[in-house]
């Protein structure tokens, strides 16, 4: 019994008693549905008013993304085209062709020489061939290359009129000058007067080449439009011999 009276064993067995008393107290407020005095699930209480507000979020950083079924942004407008100057004429195209004034340059050549039909070129359109002609000389070398024609070659051939009273029979077709005809009457010619008159003929009509001390005679060099006047001409020539 002295040990009952021991402060500190009355201590002990008050705490003891203060623990059961709060078990039972537990037990008690669980079976009527309470807890702390208070019924369970009610709703919580409200914080105080003087507690500080949430911090706001942070505000994000770009362009928000786009909502589903949202419509797309209309897509910039394409610059409109400048208008056209009413003004600005076209380039004028080329007088003439290649073709044409190879064709021109050609009937020059056959109508009286070589050299003079390259002379007109560089004349005209201050080239040495057609390779280096520009196409804005074209028309220039064209005109040169006909106003350059002999009148006899560039003059189109008179139209023989139709005899009523001749048959079809009668008709022969008129064969042209050969080169061989050329040579056969040059010859003959030579027989009649001095070599250097035939030469001359010759070299007239565009039989020429070019030599060391000029020009000389060359049949080969006749053009064939020409063939027929040289026979005519040294036909032509009167007896010397």
């Amino acid at each position: 019994m002295s040990d009952i009276k021991d402060p500190e064993v009355m201590d002990r067995i008050a705490s003891n008693l203060a623990l059961i008393a709060g078990a039972i107290n537990t037990l008690a407020e669980a079976v009527n549905g309470t807890y702390g005095g208070k019924p369970i699930g009610s709703a919580p209480t409200a914080p105080p008013t003087d507690a500080p507000a949430p911090a706001a979020a942070p505000k994000p950083r770009g362009r928000p993304p786009k909502a589903a079924g949202e419509p797309a942004a209309p897509a910039a407008a394409p610059a409109a085209a400048p208008a056209a100057d009413p003004f600005d004429a076209p380039p004028a195209p080329p007088a003439a062709t290649i073709e044409e004034v190879r064709a021109a340059l050609t009937a020059l050549k056959d109508a009286t020489s070589q050299d003079n039909a390259l002379g007109v070129l560089k004349s005209s359109g201050g080239a040495a061939n057609l390779s280096g002609l520009s196409a804005d000389k074209y028309g220039a070398v064209v005109a040169a290359a006909k106003a350059a024609m002999p009148a006899a070659a560039a003059a189109p051939a008179p139209a023989v009129e139709a005899d009523p009273f001749e048959t079809e029979a009668a008709k022969e077709p008129v064969k042209a000058a050969s080169l061989e005809d050329v040579k056969a009457a040059v010859v003959a010619a030579q027989k009649k007067t001095a070599i250097d008159t035939v030469q001359k003929v010759v070299m007239d009509h565009g039989g020429k080449v070019k030599t060391e001390n000029g020009f000389g005679p060359s049949l080969k060099a006749i053009p064939v439009t020409q063939y027929q006047a040289v026979i005519d001409a040294v036909n032509a020539l009167p007896q010397t011999k």
